[in-house]
């Protein structure tokens, strides 16, 4: 319940102040909720909060009123999101992490690790569909090759269904969505920059590899599907796990 206050009550502006700090530092620890252990938010907030007072005080020397003190102190504080999400960043980037992590980071090692199985298996289906090529048509379950030709006449290509074709077009549809969504859900903070950061690099390594399996044309096929396809897919799977993975450690239970 909001407590009354006479016309001139100093007590008014204080109160307004108090509001207003408690307000910013709420903001400032949202991103943390679900994430950052209690304690440490607790001590996050002690220590935002006594900056917060520093500044206060400061423009109150300099003859400004409690709340003009008070905006101040938070403007000069900076975006409570920004700063949130910093003390995020850094506080995930110091995990537990192998060598792997501490190389890469932890938001990259985890989107490296799923992008990049997905990448391999991708590339993996691509070579084997090249150099051990599958002639299995879906007509030729029930026809000959020349019967087929009868149906089909040259120059048009029989429909390719060899399980090598079907698990690569899976897999092209799929990977990054199923990517996207793993990375989003263990990257706590900006994830749709992190795939973006990690998609770049292994696009330009199916580049290059599948410029040197030319005159055949599969490698740069999955470059531009990864380009158009996986790049935009994975970063729009990777925002909806976040969202997602936000709404979970921000439903509190007991």
């Amino acid at each position: 319940m909001t407590p009354s206050f006479v016309a001139d009550d100093p007590g008014r502006d204080a109160y307004q102040a108090d509001c207003l700090f408690e307000d910013y530092l709420d903001h400032l620890c949202a991103p943390l909720v679900g994430v950052v252990p209690f304690p440490i938010r607790s001590e996050l907030r002690g220590d935002a909060a006594d900056m917060l007072e520093q500044l206060q005080n400061q423009y109150l020397l300099e003859g400004l009123s409690l709340p003009d003190a008070t905006r101040l102190a938070i403007r000069k504080h900076g975006s409570s999101q920004e700063a949130g999400m910093q003390f995020l960043e850094t506080w995930f980037a110091h995990q537990k992490q192998g060598k792997v992590g501490r190389f890469f980071g932890m938001a990259y090692t985890h989107a490296l690790v799923h992008f990049g199985t997905a990448t391999l298996i991708a590339v993996g289906l691509v070579e084997l569909r090249v150099f051990r090529p599958c002639y299995d048509y879906i007509l030729s379950y029930y026809l000959s090759p020349a019967e087929v030709r009868q149906l089909i006449p040259e120059p048009l290509p029989l429909p390719d269904t060899s399980p090598l074709q079907v698990a690569l077009i899976v897999v092209a549809l799929m990977a990054p969505l199923i990517a996207g969504y793993m990375t989003g859900a263990a990257v706590p903070v900006r994830a749709v920059r992190t795939v973006c950061h990690v998609l770049i690099p292994l696009i330009l390594f199916t580049s290059v590899l599948g410029a040197m399996m030319l005159p055949t044309r599969e490698g740069l096929f999955l470059a531009v599907c990864m380009l158009f396809y996986w790049l935009p897919a994975g970063c729009l799977a990777a925002h909806i796990s976040s969202a997602l993975a936000w709404q979970r450690r921000c439903r509190y239970s007991l």
